[in-house]
């Protein structure tokens, strides 16, 4: 029986000569050409040393981007000769980072009262689903890359081109797009290494602290919030209406709905453009005793129509002997409240 012989620890010079060669060496020279392009194949070899080789080996150091690059300059032979200008075009490279645009998303829910955020790796800030635009490649196309990096949610085509809030920090363009109706209840997810720790739905009155990029956008995406609402009335059974009913268009025309109204009224409603005699009936019918109730002992019914204060509710005693026939009213709609019409629109039932 053969043991499996330990897998050798690659010292620091094995690990820079892998980097080198998988990063650097077959680079054309167009993007040698400027400190820019070359700090971002540099950065990649950054990025890959953390993540395969410092988090799984003890004796390889975690370092900051600046020293690493120092490293990469004084080992790799085609680095070699500007090892004296590491720093300056370090620097050089950082201003250029910070006057790339960066484009992400709002993402707001369908109440538009929360919107997501995503918290760094470290857990210093949190800030909306963002990133810097590639070359060549456009606002929304980066803004949905984004996305999905950071969250696993794609966006789709929904990001329109108009609906966006920009600001500018220290001569960097920052865009977010607006998308709604993103469903709480998505499992969201990270598809990068190490770039986000935590993803979370906030409420736009309890952000967390550390949101220094997000404050900024905060007045003008609540009043589009409530420019939005006044065009489109948003309620929590949005969701549950289209689940019920799909993309079907309803079918039940005004002639209709007039028509069952009537029936179930026995009025006859008409509209003639005025909205103020809307709802109105085109005829009023008056009670009949065939159709009005006559109440003649025990307690006075529930009011129906306001009284005067003066007029209190009188009980009606209860009759021991026959009353004597009075003659009969010249109204033939008589009741204990006398003759009156309803309105359909100002029926007012009072109780007392």
């Amino acid at each position: 029986m053969t043991s499996k012989t330990p897998k050798k620890k690659p010292s620091f010079p094995e690990v820079m000569d892998e980097l080198q060669s998988r990063f650097l060496l077959n680079l054309p020279a167009s993007e040698l050409a400027s400190s820019e392009r070359l700090f971002f194949q540099i950065e990649q070899c950054f990025w890959f040393y953390e993540d395969f080789y410092a988090d799984r080996f003890a004796h390889l150091q975690h370092v900051k981007l600046n020293d690493f690059a120092r490293q990469m300059f004084a080992h790799c032979s085609m680095l070699k000769p500007l090892a004296h200008r590491c720093d300056e075009l370090f620097q050089d490279f950082k201003t250029y980072q910070r006057q790339v645009p960066v484009v992400g998303c709002i993402l707001l829910n369908t109440q538009r009262n929360k919107l997501l955020l995503v918290c760094n790796w470290k857990g210093t800030s949190w800030t909306f689903p963002r990133g810097k635009v590639n070359e060549g490649e456009s606002d929304r196309d980066c803004a949905r890359r984004e996305v999905f990096e950071e969250c696993g949610y794609d966006v789709g085509d929904s990001l329109s081109p108009t609906q966006y809030l920009e600001l500018v920090q220290q001569e960097q363009r920052i865009r977010m797009f607006l998308c709604t109706d993103v469903p709480e209840d998505y499992a969201f997810a990270p598809q990068t290494r190490k770039e986000i720790s935590t993803i979370e739905w906030f409420g736009f009155d309890s952000l967390p602290k550390k949101t220094w990029s997000v404050m900024p956008f905060m007045s003008r995406l609540k009043r589009w919030v409530k420019s939005s609402k006044k065009e489109k009335r948003t309620t929590s059974y949005d969701g549950v209406n289209d689940e019920t009913f799909g993309n079907g268009k309803a079918d039940f025309s005004v002639e209709e709905m007039f028509s069952v109204n009537e029936r179930l009224t026995g009025q006859k409603f008409e509209y003639d453009g005025n909205p103020h005699d809307f709802g109105k009936p085109t005829s009023r019918p008056a009670a009949t005793r065939a159709n009005a109730p006559i109440f003649n002992k025990g307690l006075a019914p529930v009011q129906i129509l306001t009284r005067p204060l003066s007029a209190p509710l009188k009980r009606v005693e209860e009759e021991t002997t026959c009353p004597s026939p009075s003659p009969p009213r010249q109204s033939t709609g008589s009741t204990p409240f006398g003759s009156f019409q309803f309105d359909a629109v100002d029926i007012m039932a009072v109780v007392t």
